[in-house]
């Protein structure tokens, strides 16, 4: 965790303001908990700017934020930790189509706060890892081309 996102997450308890405008609060000061504290009291900018050790957002990551929150109407939180999740499971890198498919998922599913969203995350990429674990026989009953392998070995970039 950075120096700026560490000063931010010192806090005794959780409390997040919910679209009802209720405040809920949860007694713990994990890593974890902080984290949800973060990405419910922040601004996606103010996120992003956190993960970027302070540096702003670049101005497509700005103006996909805009748009998650303005045609999916997701809340800060919600926004926060789609974001959090495609970083760390992208490279670091912030694609806006996936990130809209996975905001259309977490609409569909009525995710509201950033606990809600990190649960399902978490459960969606644990699935998807299933999925793609199963080994797959493949046989093969003749013996390939020169030219097959040619095309199979330009196909690899």
């Amino acid at each position: 965790m950075s120096e700026i996102l560490h000063d931010e997450a010192n806090y005794a308890f959780l409390s997040k303001r919910t679209r009802k405008g209720t405040v809920s609060r949860m007694a713990s000061d994990t890593d974890v908990a902080n984290k949800i504290y973060l990405m419910e009291s922040k601004t996606p900018k103010d996120f992003l700017t956190l993960l970027q050790n302070g540096t702003q957002p670049a101005e497509p990551d700005l103006r996909l934020v805009d748009n998650l929150s303005e045609q999916f109407h997701l809340t800060n939180g919600v926004i926060n930790a789609l974001i959090d999740f495609v970083l760390a499971t992208n490279g670091n890198i912030l694609p806006k189509a996936l990130c809209q498919k996975i905001a259309a998922s977490l609409v569909r599913e009525n995710i509201t706060t950033a606990l809600d969203a990190m649960n399902f995350l978490k459960k969606m990429n644990k699935e998807n890892k299933k999925k793609t674990q199963t080994p797959r026989v493949v046989t093969q009953t003749k013996e390939p081309t020169k030219e097959e392998e040619a095309t199979k070995k330009a196909k690899m970039w």
